[in-house]
């Protein structure tokens, strides 16, 4: 049984009907509704009313209307009081319409068959070229760039990073000052002044490197297909928010660590195979057009990429 976080349905029913001659239509809808019922007294008066006519020799009466000779009109007018009671049922829509994965999973099912027997998929990303489809089980890792920008904010991150360093500062300097001997005080303040200068220091750097990732995400969040990317074993495969059956959130709490021993399955086409990862001479002409590679150079920054890895354009993510 598969436990899918990823499915294309797009591509898979183009695909479908295109072998298939077509699409196919089973598609359940179960709507969720609640049936509520009306009860309706209506009360009042009214008249009720018996017209009768006789017609002779064109002569005729309407009363308050018209009168001729000897034309002949028998009413009644009956003054009632009315009451009925009416039951009526309507239905409110209660949830929203819950559309069945049948048709999808089907679906995939079918690709992977038709797939299989055609020998098309590689197993292994050793030798897979541009272009070829992959269904590989992985060692992998959910990343989100939305996570990440809110994870690096440099001020708050390094504030826990450092408070365990800056507290025991803190208390060394309170015992320092407790000294009586001066020589062994001033020994030990020099030293509290040099770890103090090595906190400051690595929390300089720190900062310089959150800030940097921060605005990285940034600007690359503003261009990315997605914010949502799967890293496993030398591919790297971008989510698209629509298509994943659980939230990115979710995702990258329950898949966000490297040291995993989950292994998930990966069906996708291999898109391109990164070759460079570092910034193009912007020295050169034309060397804007090499934006791509300054893409690559800040995604390796970010930890997200490394040289040979191939990007997947995914089908289907699941566990078996």
């Amino acid at each position: 049984m598969k436990d899918l976080i990823y499915l294309d349905t797009d591509y898979i029913h183009s695909f479908i009907s295109q072998i298939e001659g077509g699409l196919p239509t089973n598609i359940d809808l179960e709507t969720g509704e609640e049936i509520a019922e009306e009860n309706e007294l209506q009360t009042g008066s009214g008249r009720e009313t018996t017209i009768g006519g006789k017609l002779t020799l064109g002569e005729l009466e309407i009363p308050l209307v018209f009168k001729a000779p000897s034309g002949e009109l028998s009413a009644s007018i009956k003054p009632t009081i009315t009451s009925s009671e009416r039951i009526s049922l309507s239905q409110l829509e209660s949830g929203r319409e819950i559309i069945s994965k049948k048709l999808h999973d089907d679906a995939l099912k079918r690709f992977e068959e038709y797939m299989e027997e055609a020998k098309l998929f590689k197993t292994s990303i050793n030798n897979v070229k541009q272009g070829e489809f992959i269904k590989i089980e992985s060692h992998f890792q959910i990343v989100d760039f939305n996570f990440m920008k809110k994870a690096f904010d440099p001020e708050k991150i390094l504030s826990f990073v450092y408070h365990d360093q800056e507290e025991n500062l803190k208390q060394l300097k309170e015992k320092v000052s407790e000294l009586k001997n001066g020589k062994e005080r001033n020994l030990a303040r020099a030293q509290l002044r040099e770890l103090e200068n090595k906190i400051l220091t690595g929390k300089k750097n720190d900062k310089n490197v959150f800030t940097f990732l921060k605005i990285s995400l940034e600007y690359m969040l503003d261009f990315l297909p997605t914010a949502t990317f799967l890293l496993a074993e030398n591919l790297l495969v971008p989510l698209k928010q629509k298509f994943l059956r659980e939230s990115s959130k979710d995702l990258t709490f329950k898949y966000g660590s490297k040291n995993m021993d989950l292994k998930i399955v990966i069906v996708g086409k291999i898109t391109r195979q990164v070759t460079g990862v570092t910034l193009p001479d912007f020295s050169q002409e034309y060397s804007f057009l090499e934006f791509g590679e300054v893409v690559n150079y800040l995604l390796k920054e970010i930890g997200v990429l490394q040289k040979n890895n191939f990007i997947v354009s995914p089908i289907a993510i699941y566990f078996e």
